[in-house]
């Protein structure tokens, strides 16, 4: 099928050359097959008949940063979000990358996407994390509550709401029914047992804590 793909592709380009969306549909099929030479020759291609043309420089951009250059990457999703204002996924990768390097830019960048598309789930969640990584719990628990808003059997958002109340509210109760969303939401995740035994424990409730880390356990044998 892939090979079909891009046979048409190249058919395309030899009757006409400067067909930019074939070079940039071969772009984006490179990329999923991981072939990143292929994306930088039809990138380039693509930028040799438009220097403006913003889905080559994300394109480019996603291959170097699988690659591991994030510098590069970095570069050419900026790149892409000058040439293109609401260029949601280049936003967001921007933020990711700023997130993964701990640097407050990827507040502004996840911001940026959430500006383009106030429901994007994922942007919303990097941008919660970012915060409780870095001491603003009110506003993660804020990020998280529009998350679940949106999405309310988020297990990652609800086993979080419940770890800050846990850790830094000492709420155990919220905590515990928090983590008993995330387990409903998800049943395998473990991390949600073993905090829920944690809260139990600090209620004096050590049967439950005891069933609850032996849960945790055999889940994450598994």
């Amino acid at each position: 099928e892939n090979t079909l793909a891009f046979s048409a592709l190249q058919t395309a380009i030899e009757k006409d050359g400067k067909c930019k969306e074939a070079y940039l549909k071969s772009a984006e099929l490179s990329l999923y097959l991981k072939d990143y030479d292929k994306v930088l020759f039809n990138t380039n291609q693509v930028m040799l008949l438009d220097r403006n043309e913003a889905k080559a420089y994300f394109l480019r951009g996603w291959a170097m940063k699988e690659q591991g250059d994030t510098a590069k990457a970095v570069a050419d999703y900026r790149k892409a979000v000058e040439l293109k204002g609401d260029y949601e996924q280049a936003f967001e990768e921007l933020g990711n990358l700023y997130a993964i390097k701990g640097d407050g830019l990827a507040v502004e960048y996840l911001k940026s996407t959430l500006n383009i598309n106030p429901k994007n789930v994922n942007a919303m969640y990097t941008l919660a994390l970012f915060y409780q990584d870095h001491d603003a719990q009110q506003q993660a628990l804020d990020t998280y509550k529009q998350i679940l808003d949106i999405k309310p059997d988020h297990a990652d958002a609800l086993h979080n709401v419940g770890y800050i109340n846990y850790e830094f509210k000492q709420d155990y109760d919220i905590a515990i029914e928090c983590f008993t969303s995330a387990i409903k939401a998800d049943s395998t995740f473990w991390q949600a047992y073993a905090n829920r035994a944690k809260a139990y424990e600090k209620k004096g409730e050590s049967q439950k804590a005891a069933e609850d880390f032996k849960k945790a356990e055999e889940l994450k044998g598994n």
